[in-house]
């Protein structure tokens, strides 16, 4: 589990979030988020996040590609989460702004 986390942490370091399929329309916010697919290749993982040796990285064997398809999900799981919290903390602040009223308070006379 703790591995799991380092991939995770070392794929937001070294690019960014992966999209490995386009996003849903109700997850409109993960597709436009800039993050796009080609900040984080397969080559990329293997050799700067794994730091696999090159000759590895260049058999692209099943187990590893498999591997990478699973951080792939888990950073787009998480890129889609983090727009969700985004929307909802905009929506928010959209409600808290429709809701604020800016009224003198009243003089007070002594």
């Amino acid at each position: 589990m703790r591995e799991a986390w380092m991939v995770i942490a070392a794929g937001l370091i070294a690019g960014g979030l992966a999209v490995s399929h386009p996003a849903k329309a109700e997850d409109d916010l993960a597709a436009g988020s800039g993050y796009g697919e080609d900040n984080l290749t397969f080559e990329r993982w293997c050799s700067e996040i794994q730091r696999y040796p090159a000759d590895r990285c260049a058999a692209k064997s099943a187990d590893d590609q498999a591997a990478f398809k699973q951080t792939q999900a888990r950073l787009q799981e998480i890129e889609v989460k983090h727009a969700k919290e985004q929307r909802k903390n905009r929506d928010f602040d959209k409600q808290m702004d429709a809701n604020r009223t800016m009224k003198p308070l009243p003089s007070l006379a002594f």
